[in-house]
Parts: C-alpha cells; sequence; structure tokens
C-alpha cells in the first residue's frame, strides 16, 4: 500500500482498497487514536466481511501492534539503523540473532507456537484472576490465538525471571491508566501473593512512586513511558539498565507489550455480547 492509501485507511472514500483491508485498517485507527470510544459497533463492523475467527485475529493483531512497536522503539531500534536496516549488534538490548549474524552460523530457529488447553488456561486465569478469564473466552473461538497469547502472558507476566511482583505492579499500573480495573481486580491471588494492596494501587493512581524500591521505581517509569505516551527517555531507560539485565529489560517490554493494546480492548468489549460488565 502507498503512503496516501495508508493516510485514508478506513475512509470511505479510500481507493484501492478492499472493505476488508479498509475495516481492518479502520479498526486498528480506532484503537490507536480513539480506543476509549472503542464500542461494540467497532466490532460489529469487522463481523460485516470477517468471520467471527477472523474478526477475533484481526483484533488481537491489532492489540500486539498497539504496544509492540513501542517496545522496539523504547530499545533505541530507530536509532541504530543503516541504510533503513537494524544494525543488531549495535542495540542496547541485544537480540539472540545478532551473535548469528556475526558469525556464518544458521540463525536461530523459530520455535512452533505453544499449543495450551483453552480449558486448562482459563482455568488458572479464573483461579488467578489474571489475566481476565472472560478475555480469553473472547479468543476462544479461534483455533491457537488463546494458547498462543495466554502462553505468551503466563510466561512473562505471571513467570519469567524478573521478580513477580515488579510484573503485578506493571499490571496494575497498565490497569489503572486505561481505567479498566477488571484487568487487575483487588481480589486477584496473582496481586496478593506478589503483596500489592491498597497501598500501591493508591500510589499508583497518584502517580507516587516514591513508596517502592528503586528496582521497581525504574521498571515503572519504564512501564508509564509505553502506556502512556509511547516513548520512553534516555534517562528513563538508563535508570532501567541500571537496575536491570538486558534479558530482564527484554521481559518487563513484553510484560507490558502484551497487555497494553489487550487492556484497551478488553475495556471496549465490557458490557457487550462478548463480556459481560464487572
Amino acid at each position: 500500500m502507498t503512503e496516501k492509501q495508508l493516510s485514508k485507511a478506513g475512509d470511505a472514500d479510500a481507493e484501492g482498497v478492499t472493505p476488508r483491508e479498509q475495516a481492518a485498517l479502520r479498526f486498528g485507527k480506532r484503537l490507536c487514536y480513539g480506543w476509549p470510544d472503542l464500542n461494540q459497533s467497532d466490532y460489529e463492523d469487522l463481523l460485516r466481511v470477517f468471520t467471527e475467527q477472523e474478526m477475533i485475529e484481526v483484533v488481537t493483531l491489532c492489540a500486539w501492534q498497539f504496544g509492540g512497536p513501542n517496545m522496539l522503539t523504547s530499545w533505541g531500534a530507530e536509532g541504530y539503523k543503516r541504510d533503513g536496516k537494524v544494525v543488531l549488534e549495535a542495540l542496547p538490548v541485544r537480540l539472540a540473532y545478532a551473535d548469528a549474524a556475526k558469525s556464518e552460523a544458521s540463525p536461530p530457529s523459530i520455535p512452533h507456537p505453544p499449543m495450551l488447553s483453552i480449558s486448562d488456561l482459563i482455568n488458572r486465569a479464573m483461579q488467578r484472576r489474571s489475566p481476565p478469564a472472560e478475555w480469553l473466552k473472547f479468543l476462544s473461538p479461534h483455533p491457537f490465538l488463546p494458547s498462543t497469547w495466554g502462553a505468551l502472558y503466563e510466561a512473562v507476566v505471571e513467570g519469567g525471571i524478573v521478580e513477580n511482583r515488579i510484573k503485578q505492579l506493571q499490571r496494575v499500573l497498565l490497569a489503572e491508566y486505561v481505567q479498566c480495573s477488571a484487568w487487575a481486580p483487588e481480589a486477584s491471588a496473582s496481586l496478593t501473593a506478589a503483596g500489592i494492596g491498597s497501598r500501591e494501587r493508591t500510589a499508583l493512581r497518584a502517580q507516587d512512586l516514591t513508596v517502592f524500591s528503586r528496582r521497581e521505581q525504574a521498571a515503572l517509569r519504564y512501564t508509564e513511558g509505553l502506556v502512556g505516551t509511547g516513548q520512553v527517555s534516555d534517562a528513563a531507560f538508563g535508570d532501567l539498565k541500571a537496575e536491570f539485565t538486558e534479558s530482564e529489560i527484554v521481559e518487563l517490554g513484553y510484560a507490558v507489550s502484551v497487555q497494553n493494546g489487550a487492556s484497551r480492548v478488553f475495556r471496549s468489549l465490557l458490557g457487550t455480547k462478548w463480556v459481560e460488565p464487572g
């Protein structure tokens, strides 16, 4: 697509764009520029030209694209391009492919996505109240998205190498920002296990990070950048690198990105025919 076509994506008079492309791009623009106003009609618009499974795939891709590029930008990827390509070995956060690129070794293979039991994922989500089980149920008509999205969430939010309390604080901060308490409810077993209660939630709501450790503050300022403006300052990223290893920074970025767009989509689904309110 040309830049002109993309700029008019979703418009009724867009030229050279199929109805399916128009609908998908229209939803993407709504999520990027007007996510607080997303509602059931936006999903019904997609269903006019897509099957239910296709609609879920479009929505989930848009949700990931909402947060994923911000994560890459925060690592300084845009500042390390040469002739339009990122210089992998110059990135402040190294990728597994960088070492292979410097040698004649084959690049690491991309593993097949895990196929977990949807019912098991939903049961665990219900026990933890993390993520909202209704979100996984929304994804469930798709043959593999509940498994791949759920596996990534469990790996980087509920599991991983960074202490769980920090990832749960990220989750609460994000829920407060998008004004979706159902994404991180107070009764969540994951929050309770991480020692996060009204004190922490009140501090995050007031944007007062002084009650947290230096390591927690660094992670939360990074999260604020990704969730708010989509930009992470050099100072905030410097503080992050002083407290976390590169692997931990990658995990923190993914922990935000897997939720950033998804939580906004989930907020818009509350009270629709897909998700009951509350």
